[in-house]
């Protein structure tokens, strides 16, 4: 195999380690490892604002595809969401999810870490008001105000900690120093 190739089975490895209470996923297509995928997030997240300004929150499974280009792992995973964006200054009006900000262009990102990123973008845990994606002024100005107060819209967990007893090291006691007693 060649290295997209050991890296998307590296990626597909870590996905089956990923554990969460509000995400699950699926492979798309038939690629062998796979290089799309679709991640569902059960969280509560920003959907608009009505019309007399005041935020809707609602909870609901967002639907996120990740899929990997041809010239992965130099090329940037591409993420969007599939239905209903969330309301959110690193997401695009179309769904595109910024995920540059703070991955160095988004290249080198693990799945596993990037679909846990991807969560805690959608639960508000994690937001960057200079992203790109952001040009909706009543956006920062809501946040600005009233974020501490009122985010994130879902403090759950993205994921599971991970322990795996197979990969935990057995404790022993270091080496008693021998000591001699007399001459």
């Amino acid at each position: 195999m060649g290295v997209r190739e050991d890296r998307l089975q590296s990626e597909y490895e870590a996905m089956q380690k990923f554990r969460s209470d509000v995400v699950t996923w699926e492979t798309i297509g038939r690629g062998h490892p796979p290089d799309h995928y679709r991640i569902s997030y059960h969280l509560r997240s920003f959907q608009s604002f009505d019309a007399q300004g005041n935020p809707q929150i609602v909870e609901q499974v967002w639907k996120v595809d990740i899929k990997m280009p041809p010239n992965y792992p130099w090329g940037k995973p591409e993420a969007s969401f599939v239905g209903t964006p969330v309301y959110h200054p690193n997401v695009w009006k179309i769904g595109d999810i910024c995920i540059e900000d703070q991955y160095e262009a988004g290249i080198g990102i693990p799945l596993d870490v990037l679909c846990e990123h991807i969560g805690k973008i959608i639960a508000y845990q994690e937001y960057n008001l200079g992203s790109p994606a952001n040009d909706d002024d009543q956006l920062v100005d809501w946040i600005t105000h009233f974020g501490e107060s009122m985010l994130p819209t879902d403090p759950r967990n993205i994921r599971k900690a991970q322990i795996s007893f197979g990969e935990l090291s057995r404790t022993t006691e270091p080496p008693r120093p021998k000591i001699k007693f007399g001459p």
